[in-house]
């Protein structure tokens, strides 16, 4: 019987999932009294994952069956739509659920209402360390109402309140209590209203966040006085390793605060400042700081108005940045002069392993002065060039690097220019690539004599495992017809 085999799988593992699949009863009745006492005696941890569902009140009389008989540790009801009227019922249960450690409830339609039946029990869930209220519309009278139990979660260590609607009126109640929360690690508020007043009023409590990680504010509007605020604290954020500040009006302002205060953040490993305008002084200013952010690995700078001369700016440091691996300055205006100028320190920042220049427009000469560095760059292991005007001469001048580069194991060409030319000279060398596993080829030029230079190789490309052939001529399809190990789309 499908209940029983489903059953007889849990018994298999220490951490077990059972199904509510959308509301409907899970076969309780017919599971035969010998599984269900086994599986009681063996206590295992239920994990429960619903679906939207039309009758909120059967689906809580079915989890009702297994509160009363399993010891649940994980939750999962995201996307069940539960609503407020579902948050009350799910309280009641809530409170009989001593050894809950994780609850998901996100895009559920909670509101304020329901986030406060939520808060008069979730203090009684003395295990809880993860709570996910995301994408909810909670409001600051959501969260003020959840700030009256956060201090009692004693094991909270992650709670997501991304796309909650709170804006500086419930940031500032849930600050009020975040130092009372001495487990939390990870703090989610993207996409909320946060501006100025609310960023200011969660800094001040962040020093006392001792064992705060993770904090993503990204999204919101705190610009470059409420980033400045924030840069004030940072510096006494001793365990704060990734600040995510994605989207949130900061210009060059924001970025020399920032930049200020960045060498004393000593476990800073991961900085997104991406779809901002910090521009090319903003870019200066952090370049000024970044040899002596002795942890700094991540740096994401995508959609920033950043030209040739912030690009050069942060050349010029690269080879001091003893750390970082992840550099993404995607979507600005570098051009050919910034190309060139980045490749300059390119060949001397040996960490590097990660370079995402889509969408910059360093076209065939860019990528030469890119091309000539390539061999240098020891580490090197993702290569995005995606829709940069590179045509059949700039590809020639890559690939007759490639065979140098012996970490690259993805390189995305996607939406140049390369016709059947460039990607006869890219197939030259691809059985030289000896670490390429993924290459993107979408949306360019190539047609059958391209297809059939790529195939003549393919059998050699022993490490390539994705060919994408997307959006190009139709002729590409002749590739459909050779056997390879190699996946390749069209």
């Amino acid at each position: 019987m499908e209940g029983n085999v489903k059953l007889a799988d849990i018994l298999q593992g220490d951490q077990a999932d059972f199904i509510i699949p959308d509301g409907r009863k899970v076969l309780m009745n017919q599971v035969s009294g010998t599984l269900r006492n086994a599986l009681m005696s063996k206590r295992q941890s239920i994990r429960l994952e619903g679906k939207p569902v039309q009758n909120i009140e059967e689906l809580f009389n079915n989890l009702e069956v297994f509160i009363n008989s399993y010891n649940i540790v994980h939750l999962n009801l995201e996307h069940v739509i539960i609503g407020n009227e579902g948050s009350q019922l799910l309280s009641e249960y809530l409170s009989r659920c001593p050894s809950l450690v994780h609850l998901n409830l996100i895009n559920n339609g909670i509101e304020a209402e329901g986030a406060g039946s939520l808060a008069a029990v979730l203090g009684q869930c003395a295990l809880l360390a993860h709570l996910d209220l995301s994408a909810n519309r909670i409001g600051d009278e959501g969260a003020g109402r959840l700030v009256a139990v956060l201090g009692q979660c004693a094991s909270l260590a992650h709670l997501n309140l991304r796309a909650s609607c709170i804006g500086d009126e419930g940031v500032g109640s849930l600050a009020a209590v975040l130092g009372q929360c001495a487990s939390l690690a990870r703090l989610d508020l993207r996409d909320n209203e946060i501006g100025a007043e609310g960023a200011g009023r969660l800094a001040a409590v962040l020093p006392r966040c001792a064992l705060l990680a993770h904090l993503d504010l990204g999204w919101n509007e705190m610009g470059n006085q409420g980033v400045g605020r924030l840069a004030a604290v940072l510096g006494q954020c001793a365990s704060l390793a990734y600040l995510d500040l994605s989207a949130n009006k900061i210009g060059a302002e924001g970025a020399a605060s920032l930049a200020a205060v960045l060498p004393r953040c000593a476990s800073l490993a991961h900085l997104d400042l991406s779809d901002n305008g910090i521009r090319d002084e903003g870019a200066g200013s952090l370049a000024a700081v970044l040899p002596r952010c002795a942890s700094l690995a991540h740096l994401d700078l995508n959609y920033n108005g950043i030209r040739a001369e912030g690009a050069g700016r942060l050349a010029a440091v690269l080879g001091r940045c003893a750390s970082l691996a992840y550099l993404d300055i995607g979507y600005n205006m570098i051009g050919a002069e910034g190309a060139g100028r980045l490749a300059a320190g390119l060949g001397q920042c040996g960490s590097l392993a990660f370079l995402n220049l889509r969408h910059n427009g360093i076209g065939d000469e860019g990528v030469g002065s890119l091309a000539a560095v390539l061999g240098q760059c020891a580490s090197l292991a993702h290569l995005d060039l995606l829709g940069n005007r590179i045509g059949d001469e700039g590809v020639g001048r890559l690939a007759a690097v490639l065979g140098q580069c012996a970490s690259l194991a993805h390189l995305d060409l996607g939406w140049n220019w390369i016709g059947e030319e460039g990607v006869g000279r890219l197939a030259a060398v691809l059985g030289q690539c000896a670490s390429l596993a993924h290459l993107d080829l979408v949306g360019n030029r190539i047609g059958a004599e391209g297809a059939g230079r790529l195939a003549a190789v393919l059998p050699r490309c022993a490490s390539l495992a994705r060919l994408d052939l997307r959006a190009n001529e139709k002729g590409a399809r002749r590739l459909a017809a050779i056997q390879s190990p190699c996946t390749v789309l069209f």
